[in-house]
């Protein structure tokens, strides 16, 4: 891989470098195992020059040889008012998903990562994971030439696009994804899917993620409460999509269902086996005596 000078100029006693690096043991790209940045102090030089990322290798410092992070640490210490350094930037991808018409590419996006879209899972058996391409911990910077901000920004070009879909991903260090034939091995040996979860003040959105015929698994009463009646989770089924996604609970309150009245949406808690997407929508009040599991992340 090709390798770029940075030269960092000390003003004074007070300038600080403001780098930390550290040791990835086992990358395929970073085959002598050199250190990688770790850390950049907004303060530093580092990170003012602008041309240095977490995660970037470090090869030499002031012609010396980064052996590891702790050699490298020294040498950028004991540099006297200019501290040279041979990086190689981390790596930036492009990768090309097959898929036809309109299918759920089957990640889970989450914030973190702006500007891009942080990978925080990858479905089982979905064309993200069988394609052998991604990992988690990727970030999406573009989808089909399609800068991205954020994660929300991601999933709607994901979803407005059809076909194949083009990606430029950056690879953390110390990720690489799954070979293709593994990840269909394990996708045929899990059951469980990941369900997305996201706190909105004191509401919970669960999306309960379903296939195979897994049924969401929970039963809504109405009850009154207080004086006003309102609908709670009056059972938790075993092995159903709710207990699977250890989220929801007997004694919560139910506000929507797919995003419709509860009143209405009953039916798709007894005969739902899953739409096209492959999901149930619920936005929930936990009870009060009871704490919440939070997981961020948006389906594309």
């Amino acid at each position: 891989m090709p390798t770029k000078i940075v030269r960092l100029v000390k003003t004074g006693p007070s300038s600080k470098v403001g780098m930390t690096l550290a040791m990835y043991a086992g990358e395929a790209d970073n085959p002598h195992n050199r250190p990688r940045v770790h850390e950049l102090s907004a303060d530093g030089l580092a990170s003012q020059s602008g041309q240095l990322e977490v995660g970037d290798i470090i090869h030499r410092i002031n012609g010396h040889l980064a052996e590891n992070d702790a050699v490298g640490s020294v040498l950028i210490k004991d540099a006297p008012s200019e501290v040279v350094l041979e990086v190689e930037a981390k790596r930036q991808l492009d990768i090309v998903l097959k898929r036809a018409g309109g299918a759920r590419l089957g990640v889970i996006l989450a914030p973190g990562a702006e500007p891009g879209a942080l990978i925080h899972q990858l479905e089982p058996g979905s064309i993200a994971a069988t394609s052998g391409e991604l990992a988690v911990g990727d970030v999406l910077l573009t989808i089909n030439g399609v800068s991205v901000l954020d994660e929300e920004e991601a999933k709607l070009i994901i979803a407005s696009s059809t076909g194949d879909v083009e990606l430029k991903v950056l690879r953390q260090p110390g990720t690489d994804p799954v070979p293709a034939s593994e990840a269909t091995a394990k996708a045929t040996s899990e059951s469980r899917r990941p369900h997305d979860v996201r706190v909105d003040g004191e509401q919970v959105c669960v999306r309960l993620a379903l296939s195979d015929g897994l049924r969401p698994g929970l039963t809504v009463e109405q009850k009154n409460v207080v004086g006003q009646m309102s609908w709670h989770v009056t059972a938790v089924e075993p092995g159903g999509a709710a207990e699977e996604c250890g989220v929801v609970a007997v004694g919560d309150a139910v506000i929507s269902i797919d995003d419709g009245d509860v009143a209405s949406s009953l039916a798709l808690l007894s005969g739902y086996t899953g739409t096209a997407q492959g999901s149930l929508k619920l936005q929930i009040l936990p009870r009060i005596d009871r704490p919440t599991k939070t997981v961020t992340g948006v389906w594309a």
